[in-house]
């Protein structure tokens, strides 16, 4: 059963990632100059590189298209965009009121990785240390970032891969993971920090959570839903 709901939870989730006709919602952009720009923390160099993050700020029409690009709808107007290291896709999973946009996308053997992409259309690809697939879900208006990483698959939405949450805060890396669970995923997260998301343990029962400042706040109750 603990199988089933994982896959089950990870297909909802490969929706975002796949399937780029997520940004349905017509969205105002709004930039707020007055908000720190998300940092690059250390420890978070994709191998091969020197710095801490790899930026890109090649426009995706330089070349060649992915099979499946991700899109931003801004009052009408379509802008549609690829990873610039991208293979197979690329997926947006949240967009706050800067105009900065989070999600995944995939390399070849599909490696899964996160990124995020400013107003100006340039590109960060974000891996926690350690992991071989990190993914991101939320992002909000302060810069902060939440998502999943696996450190057994490089393709996080393999059905057998083990997740482990993190909370990246203008360079900091936090990782989150409920004591004994078998996994934990962070989904969600507001404007004051804090984070939402849902845990398994080992007898395949999923739980909600709520972690904020280091504390965390397991729960009986039934998990939030997963980003659609």
């Amino acid at each position: 059963m603990a199988s089933t709901a994982r896959t089950h939870l990870r297909r909802r989730l490969g929706v975002l990632i796949a399937g780029a006709a997520v940004l349905t919602t017509l969205m105002t952009v709004t930039a707020a100059a007055s908000m720190p720009p998300v940092e690059a923390p250390p420890g978070l160099a994709r191998p091969g590189t020197t710095a801490s993050i790899t930026r890109t700020s090649s426009p995706s029409s330089t070349r060649p298209r992915t099979p499946i690009p991700g899109f931003l709808l801004d009052r009408g107007r379509v802008t549609k965009f690829d990873a610039p290291t991208a293979v197979t896709e690329t997926g947006p999973n949240s967009i706050n009121n800067r105009g900065q946009i989070v999600g995944g996308y995939k390399e070849a053997g599909n490696a899964t990785h996160g990124f995020l992409r400013d107003r100006a259309g340039r590109f960060t690809t974000i891996d926690v240390p350690g992991a071989k697939g990190t993914g991101i879900y939320r992002i909000n208006d302060r810069g902060q970032l939440v998502g999943r990483y696996s450190q057994t698959h490089a393709d996080i939405q393999d059905p057998n891969s083990i997740a482990r949450g993190f909370l990246l805060d203008r360079g900091r890396l936090t990782r989150i993971d409920v004591p004994r669970a078998a996994e934990t995923q962070a989904v969600g997260l507001n404007n004051h920090g804090q984070v939402v998301g849902e845990y398994q343990n080992p007898d395949g029962t999923f739980h909600g959570f709520l972690w904020h400042r280091g504390r965390l706040s397991p729960s009986t109750s039934p998990a939030p839903p997963p980003p659609r």
